[in-house]
This record gives structure tokens, sequence and C-alpha cells, in this order.
């Protein structure tokens, strides 16, 4: 059986080129049951991920710093 999931869309901030968002999205899929879509041109990436993964404060916190994620 596969576990739930959902799509979740996120704002990205200071991509300037392809290598910033092959970091982004990898850094994403590192998460477990992770799959991220990052596109520069609209600054956005699309993460599909378990129910389990959550958008908490401190989650969200850590991306920011990251990632210019929000």
């Amino acid at each position: 059986m596969t576990a739930a999931s959902r799509t979740i869309d996120l704002s990205v901030t200071g991509m300037t080129c392809a290598s910033c968002v092959s970091h982004v999205e990898k850094g994403l899929q590192a998460l477990p049951g992770v799959q991220a879509s990052v596109d520069l041109v609209n600054a956005s990436a699309r993460v599909l991920a378990p129910d389990t993964v959550s958008r908490s404060e401190e989650h969200t916190s850590e991306l920011q710093s990251r990632f210019g994620i929000s």
C-alpha cells in the first residue's frame, strides 16, 4: 500500500541559474519520500510529499535559510 501524499507549491527566491535549480531540487529530495520539481523562471518548486512530512515552522525556517524557500 502506498502512503498518502500531497502536493505543496513553494516560492523560491535567489535562484539565478540551472545549478541553483539542481541544488534546491537535491536538497528537497533529500527529505524521505519527497519528489520535487523546481522552476527557475517562475521561482517556484512543486513538491510531492508524504503526509508525514510537515510544513512546520521548524522545517520552513530550515528551508528558508538553506534555499530561500517560503
